[in-house]
């Protein structure tokens, strides 16, 4: 006969155990190790029992080690700590099996055994290091009890446990599992908001303890593992948070309870970066809260990624000078040139907005510079400025000649772009050859002076006559 009552006891009493009771008056002989050892009324047949239980799971004949097991679960249930972790053990085995053929029912029967096992180690005072036992425990919880409901509060319950014993040492899978099981209490109205995001806070802060860590070795493992918690830690965290509260994490949300704190520690990274992060959430990215949060991280955190978004974000607002401020620093800490190029292009378009073309042609000449594949856009565009400027670089006087450099030095940008339809666009305005006849002192093919901001030379060019 399967364990009995296992399961029934279990229920009722697993909750109680990773709460906390029968725990703290074991505690001095847990960390000490000591095991009070008992075999029963019947030492002999204990011993007999062991021994054909361990034989047989030393080859995998699950089946033949569950009846001695289960006998000394029942008749020496104090024998010593080994029995309890070789019936982890053996139901673990007899699992894997009942998965492989398809049955659900006992695969589920030998999970929760499984897990009535560690609980039984702690009842009995059968470990050295609780945490460490808590940290096994929730390697299977989980995955074992996610889609049942009735074990949803004992689950909550032991990554609650395991994350106040872990601290900072929580595995990144048992820091997800904490906080998608966190998340579905918030919607089951068993937490509230404000312990949802500060349980956010509280897992983001073993998350970036665990990047530092990782980026302390200096090596490429360092950096594998610091990309595993940034992809499956911190980018997880996210995503539950918007998940599960988006709608209640909202502007008011952020600047009510994190406005005033903020104000009075302009300079706090971590305030800075829960603003950003519920914010962000919150679709409240206008908010001045929001764009002074980022140039606080900026500060501690000088990236592309987020000078840019500072520069978007006075762009949207209108503040032009402070965009193209946030602009330039984006530029100078590119982390590639593919970046860099873009920075300079984007740069370069806001100046001819702001009318200052000459600034706007540097810019572009230095996106060129930076990235060579954006040659031919970034010249259509040095063309363009020059076509707009016809009015103002007509050489002035009565020379129609001198009038049409500007479509003559729009042309050149344009045949550097390769761009054929604007080559084609500029043509359309340069004299006949027949005009160019009857001025005296000019013909085709000259050099000419432009003048005005564009400068430099360019070529007298004819249109075909109609």
């Amino acid at each position: 006969m399967m364990y009995k009552n296992a399961i029934q006891y279990f229920v009722f009493s697993f909750c109680l155990i990773f709460i906390g009771i029968s725990i703290t008056t074991q505690a001095q002989d847990a960390e000490s190790g000591k095991e009070e050892l008992n075999y029963g009324d019947n030492p002999d047949l204990t011993s007999e029992k062991y021994a054909v239980m361990s034989d047989n799971l030393m080859i995998k004949n699950y089946e033949a080690a569950l009846e001695p097991a289960e006998w000394l679960l029942e008749n020496a249930p104090k024998m010593s700590s080994s029995l309890y972790i070789k019936a982890i053990e053996l139901y673990e085995g007899l699992e894997a099996k009942a998965a492989e053929e398809g049955r659900t029912d006992k695969q589920a029967q030998y999970q929760d055994l499984t897990l009535e096992m560690f609980r039984r180690r702690i009842e009995l005072n059968y470990y050295k290091d609780l945490a460490d036992i808590y940290e096994r425990v929730g390697n299977r919880a989980y995955p074992y009890w996610l889609k049942r409901e009735d074990k949803f509060d004992t689950l909550l319950t032991i990554y609650t446990k395991t994350h106040e014993l872990l601290g900072l040492e929580l595995p990144l899978n048992q820091l997800i599992f904490f906080y998608d099981l966190s998340g579905r209490a918030y919607r089951k109205k068993k937490i509230t908001l404000d312990e949802f995001v500060n349980r956010y806070d509280a897992l983001n802060e073993i998350v970036d303890h665990k990047i530092a860590e990782a980026e302390s070795l200096g090596t490429e493992q360092g950096e594998e593992v610091k990309a595993a918690w940034i992809k499956y830690g911190r980018e997880q965290l996210d995503r539950f948070l918007e998940g599960y509260a988006k709608d209640a994490i909202n502007c008011d949300f952020v600047r009510d309870n994190y406005g005033t704190r903020f104000k009075e520690n302009p300079k706090d990274l971590a305030l800075a970066k829960r603003i950003y992060n519920y914010m962000n959430i919150g679709g409240c990215k206008e908010d001045p809260l929001f764009l002074a949060s980022l140039e606080t991280i900026y500060e501690s955190e000088p990236k592309f990624k987020i000078a840019e978004a500072i520069a978007k974000l006075h762009r949207i607002k209108g503040n032009d000078n402070k965009a193209l401020e946030w602009y330039e620093k984006a530029a100078e800490i590119a982390e590639n040139k593919e970046e860099r190029g873009e920075l300079y292009f984007t740069i370069a378009k806001n100046y001819s907005r702001a009318g200052k073309l000459s600034d706007a042609r540097t810019y572009a000449n230095k996106a060129i510079s930076a990235n060579g594949a954006l040659a031919s856009e970034a010249y259509t565009f040095i063309g363009d400025l020059y076509l707009k400027s016809y009015e103002s670089c007509n050489g002035g006087g009565g020379d129609p000649i001198a009038k049409k450099v500007a479509f003559f030095a729009a042309y050149d940008m344009y045949a550097k772009a390769n761009n054929q339809a604007k080559m084609a666009t500029a043509k359309q305005y340069f004299p006949t050859a027949a005009e160019i006849f009857t001025i005296p002192d000019r013909k085709e093919g000259e050099t000419i002076e432009v003048g005005c901001w564009i400068g430099g030379t360019t070529t007298v060019r004819s249109r075909p006559s109609e």
